[in-house]
């Protein structure tokens, strides 16, 4: 009777310690997956939520394009990089800005890794000018216009949190972050609906 009570807690022993030694091999294997995939996860949310601030930013620039200054020459010219806050004076940098810090849980992404903001008006060589210059909306000087494009540019620096996965996603192994861009090119919206703005 004790030698099969003893041959039992044998056989139940093993198991457990070969399930406990399978675990310990196999644990990093699944915990580098799934941090990948939430590293994966993170960038892609950082990505999307990049791509709405600029296409807000481009709305905004396209309804008040005397606001941002581009078209006081008289010819189309790009931006200095912006450096958006809430208290910017161009309206589309302060659209981005706030368009990023507006989410049910506060900030969607970290300001301070918003970089190389840009507005940039349409050439004449572009497509999005129907003439050789943009017109300019009556009573309104040549601060504003009538027709042309507006690209605006934003990069934002991703952090990469997975010490080991993150190799693959960071800009180079000496960083920790990746960059996400977004372009948005949208046509300025005509005198009747900008009023001069």
């Amino acid at each position: 009777m004790r030698g099969v009570m003893a041959a039992r807690v044998g056989r139940a022993r093993r198991p457990r310690g070969q399930s406990l030694t399978e675990l310990a091999l196999v644990a990093p294997v699944i915990l580098s997956l799934l941090g990948g995939t939430a590293q994966v996860g993170l960038i892609y949310y950082d990505q999307v939520t990049l791509d709405t601030a600029v296409r807000e930013g481009a709305r905004v620039a396209a309804d008040n394009p005397a606001n941002t200054a581009l078209f006081s020459s008289g010819v189309p010219v790009a931006s200095p990089t912006l450096t958006c806050t809430t208290a910017s004076v161009v309206l589309a940098c302060k659209a981005i800005y706030d368009s990023t810090q507006k989410g049910i849980f506060g900030g969607l992404i970290d300001t301070s890794n918003l970089r190389n903001v840009t507005i940039t008006a349409g050439s004449a060589s572009a497509a999005g000018y129907s003439g050789a210059s943009p017109g300019t909306c009556f009573g309104a000087g040549s601060a504003t216009a009538n027709d042309g494009t507006m690209t605006v540019h934003a990069e934002y620096r991703a952090p990469v949190f997975v010490p080991v996965v993150g190799r693959l996603f960071a800009d180079s192994s000496s960083v920790s972050y990746r960059t996400v861009k977004a372009n948005v090119t949208i046509r300025v919206s005509p005198c009747t609906v900008n009023v001069g703005n």
